[in-house]
């Protein structure tokens, strides 16, 4: 007699046992990084909301892409607060949540997929990182997820109050970040697609397309009047399209950062999606539509109709869940193999959790950036006279450093100089940021006037945000520039 499958012994009440386990060990962390030091971003959206009279505000003034509507309805409401920890807690949340909802989506398929997605969802380095940051991109993911859940729901039994829900959860995503519309036309043919399959005729299709989309259309329509139309996109450095796909790629999988790699990262990236794909369509599970359309055809449309300058990680980042909700589906029909599948789909969980918890102990570590670390290093409360600092990027580091002021000791004293006003005798420090590390940054700067300055300190940051920052200190030598 043939023994069971290991997948085949696995209750439902130890399957929620071990669900729970690792909810509350994605919790931990994601609340750890909480934290950690705020970064430009986040600071600049404090600075925004600061400037409102309302929070209607967050619709009718801030015309920015900086402004992330439901987050900087949080920073709002949360008020002027010393602690910045205290305007992550939404993000926060919403990434144990989205653990919790991607755990019920795969539930509702197997157990096995349901401890799959959690492992997935516990360790993805790109979703703990935006769990931990006060800006829109957890609750995007959020709400997408509780959408697609709705959606599931009411394809197989439907009722009014769950049409209404994925509607308004479809809005909120897109109010947390807009990139959260690409799950609409997923949604749209996904539900033709499954309404087709059960008969219903052409004018019943659209009927129940018409109920899904009316909610989040009369929303979308609604944000465009208001705000999207006067929209100023700022910030950003230009994409380099082989660094954004190896970070892609490698905060989700847990492979590591090298830009050499990035064919080879996207093939691999590639390969498990496309036996998931297969194997539903190959099922007649019309969800592979879903997932097509969801992770890859409608960001590839949406950027090359646009064409931003400016592309990140986090813009694909419910892109990156419904990836990993389609993996799971693949890997669950892999383990339910005899002996080889269980092994294989058993090896890459262990390599993605191993992969990804190194990123996550180097972003324990140092999260996005030491900035109040480097300032109180700078600014001596001893001297008799205010520190003078300049820095390569005045609007960068001259925010940062004015958010972290407030922490300073009461006599420490600075004042950042814009390059315009740099002083002919020379700053005390100067403060050289990057997104990227160099390899061989310059040990010393030379300003216009010929001050010397020697570079004193480093500081590292993990992940996609914030800066590395070089700290030069100056030498008091003068030297003749070059023409």
């Amino acid at each position: 007699m043939q023994s069971p499958h290991p997948a085949q012994v696995v209750s439902a009440r130890l399957a929620a046992l071990i669900c729970a386990a690792l909810v509350a060990t994605g919790a931990v962390l994601r609340a750890i990084p909480c934290g950690n030091e705020f970064w430009l971003d986040e600071i600049w959206t404090y600075g925004l909301v600061r400037g409102l009279d309302s929070a209607s505000g967050v619709f009718t003034a801030l015309h920015h892409s900086n402004n992330h509507h439901l987050s900087s309805l949080a920073f709002y409401w949360l008020g002027d607060s010393p602690n910045w920890a205290i305007y992550r807690l939404p993000s926060l949340v919403a990434g144990v949540g989205s653990v919790v909802l991607a755990i019920l989506i795969a539930w509702r398929r197997s157990r096995v997929q349901a401890l799959i997605a959690a492992v997935l969802f516990d360790f993805c380095f790109s979703l703990v990182q935006f769990s931990s940051e006060a800006r829109g991109y957890a609750l995007a993911v959020f709400f997408a997820l509780a959408a697609f859940l709705l959606l599931e729901r009411d394809l197989e039994r439907p009722r009014p109050w769950q049409a209404v829900g994925f509607g308004c959860c479809a809005s909120l995503a897109f109010l947390s970040h807009l990139t959260a519309v690409f799950i609409l036309p997923g949604a749209l043919v996904y539900a033709g697609a499954r309404r087709r399959r059960r008969g219903e005729p052409g004018l019943g299709v659209l009927a129940g397309c018409a109920r899904l989309v009316a909610i989040p259309a009369l929303a979308f329509a609604a944000l465009y009047w208001v705000d999207l139309r006067h929209l100023l996109v700022e910030g950003g450095e230009p994409v380099v399209l082989s660094l954004l796909a190896v970070q892609t790629v490698g905060y989700t999988l847990g492979l590591p950062i090298v830009p050499q790699q990035a064919v080879p990262w996207l093939l691999l990236a590639a390969a498990p999606l496309v036996a998931s794909l297969v194997r539903l369509q190959r099922a007649g599970d019309p969800v592979w539509i879903f997932h097509l359309l969801t992770i890859v055809v409608t960001p590839a449309a949406v950027l090359f109709t646009f064409r931003p300058e400016v592309i990140a990680l986090r813009y694909f980042l419910v892109s990156i869940a419904f990836y990993l909700l389609a993996v799971c589906d693949g890997l669950a029909a892999l383990f339910q193999r005899r002996t080889w599948g269980a092994v294989a789909a058993s090896a890459f969980l262990a390599l993605f959790v191993a992969g990804n918890v190194t990123h996550v102990r180097g972003f324990l570590r140092d999260g996005r950036g030491h900035y109040l670390a480097a300032l109180r290093l700078m600014v001596d409360p001893t001297s008799p006279r205010s520190v003078r600092i300049g820095g390569d990027h005045d609007f960068r580091n001259g925010t940062v450093l004015g958010f972290y002021a407030r922490y300073l000791p009461p006599r420490a004293r600075f004042r950042y100089y814009e390059w315009k006003d740099w002083p002919p005798d020379g700053l005390d420090w100067l403060i050289y940021h990057g997104e990227q590390r160099l390899q061989q940054p310059p040990k010393e700067r030379v300003d216009r006037y010929g001050n010397v300055y020697v570079r004193t300190y480093h500081f590292e940051k993990t992940g996609v945000s914030g800066f590395y920052w070089d700290l030069y200190r100056a030498t008091g030598e003068r030297r003749q520039r070059r023409p």
